[in-house]
This record gives C-alpha cells, structure tokens and sequence, in this order.
C-alpha cells in the first residue's frame, strides 16, 4: 500500500510540474508566476537528481554550495548562450579545486542536473529571457528552491516519494 501511495504522489507530483511547465509555454503568466514556477522547478530538479544518484549529505551539501556559485554567475550567460555552455566550466573548476575527489563525479551530475533544468526552463518560457533583471531573478528562484531540495530531510513526504525510485535504480546497478 506505501509503494502505491508512494507512486502516486510522485505521479501526481509529476504532473504538478509538467502542468505548471506546460501552462508557461502555452500561455503569459506574470513574473510573480513566473517565480513560483522557476522555484518548484528547482525542487523537482534537486530532488530528481537525488531520487536517480542518491548522493550522501556531504555531496548534497556540496552541490547547496554550487547553487550559490549558479545564482551569483548567472549574470555571465548572455544571450544565444546556455546555462550548461557558460557556468558548467566555471563549476567544474570550482569543483576540481574545492571538492574532495571521491565526490566530484556526482556534484558535477548534480551540478549539471540544474543547469539543464534551467536550461529547459527558459527554452519553455523565453519571455523571462527578456531582460537580464527578469532572467536572474528566475534563476535565484530556482536556486532557492533547489536548495529547499537538497536540505530535505530523507523523512519528508517528498523525499519519501521518492524512494521507489532510488530502490529500482539501485536494482538495475545489480
């Protein structure tokens, strides 16, 4: 009975966010909207992330750090530009310099995880692309609720909807 509970709450999680993302591209929301979206993005992205590679606390908090380096360099992606293309190399250097070498594989996935995501945001809504104000206030929101992601505690009901997936990943590594 929890292993359905489970599923359907990721399920309807799921379509949640893929409602609230389609809504963006289909039609105008405010930016007041527009932030909301771009902050529940950034917990399905973090959370996403940790349900498929199921990082220690340490690489979780690892990546809370580069979320911090995400939302202070946006300002960097300029326009034709991508988050991957223009902060990716950025993170990967912050990463080889100050991350412990056992996690730098799954802080660079996590870190990509993010940037992809914002990514896909703004290809769905390029209106928040429209000025740089609009466009870095989209990202300190998904940052902020990737943060809210990482630092949830394994007993939230998120995280515990979660947890069917990271049981049949962990089966398939076998």
């Amino acid at each position: 009975m929890r292993s359905r509970l489970s599923s359907w709450l990721v399920g309807m999680f799921a379509i949640v966010v893929v409602t609230c993302l389609v809504g963006v591209q289909g039609c105008n929301v405010s930016e007041t909207q527009l932030k909301v979206i771009a902050d529940q993005a950034g917990l399905v992205a973090a959370v996403t992330w940790i349900s498929y590679d199921n990082p220690t606390d340490e690489v979780k908090s690892q990546v809370s750090d580069i979320v911090s380096i995400i939302q202070d360099n946006a300002k960097l992606v300029t326009e034709g530009k991508t988050y991957v293309q223009v902060l990716q190399p950025l993170i990967e250097d912050y990463v080889d310099k100050n991350v412990e070498k056992q996690h730098r594989p799954l802080c660079k996935v996590g870190a990509s995880s993010l940037l992809s995501a914002i990514d896909l945001m703004f290809a769905m809504y390029p209106a928040a692309l429209e000025t740089q104000a609009t466009a870095l206030e989209v990202v300190d929101c998904f940052g902020n609720g990737a943060l809210r992601g990482l630092s949830m505690a394994a007993d939230d009901p998120v995280m515990k909807a979660v947890q069917p997936h990271l049981q049949m990943r962990a089966s398939l590594k076998k």
